[in-house]
């Protein structure tokens, strides 16, 4: 029997759109190549911050570029996945940011759809458990981060 080799991990940046409606919270979704929903992310520059990475990202995978990010805080979730034949332990570490408007821009090379939900249907459709948890998280952390926010206004 083998011994199983290192564990590599990989780390990428993201954000966790948010966007008022009456008064209700909205969460932006959106639905990857690979067929499953989450919300905008991916893996730094040489050199990028995990801010700017998350910002980038979310302007590349839904064309939004004016959001309010509450910078203080952070979402985490963390899997096993395989890739290319190594075994990935992934770290995914997301800004929660307010969104002024409902307009989205998917990029077609990356992402196939996109939905505004509010908690219980985003929960619903959201493809994996921890995801579901950061949208928990968020959801629970929420009063807290829209007083870190100055909401722009609509």
């Amino acid at each position: 029997m083998s011994k199983p080799g290192p564990v590599e991990t990989d780390k990428s940046w993201g954000i966790v759109p948010i966007r008022l409606q009456a008064g209700a919270a909205l969460f932006l979704l959106i639905q990857h190549k690979a067929g499953h929903w989450g919300f905008p992310k991916g893996h730094p520059h040489a050199g990028e911050l995990p801010l700017n990475t998350a910002l980038r990202e979310l302007r590349e995978e839904t064309g939004i570029d004016d959001c309010r990010v509450a910078d203080e805080f952070v979402f985490s979730e963390q899997y096993h996945t395989h890739k290319r034949g190594r075994d990935l332990l992934k770290s995914v570490h997301y800004f929660p940011a307010l969104v002024p408007h409902r307009t989205v821009h998917i990029d077609r090379d990356e992402i196939i759809d996109s939905i505004w939900l509010s908690l219980d249907p985003a929960l619903e459709r959201l493809t994996y458990a921890n995801s579901r948890e950061v949208l928990l998280q968020v959801q629970r952390a929420l009063p807290e981060i829209l007083d870190a926010i100055e909401e722009p206004p609509s």
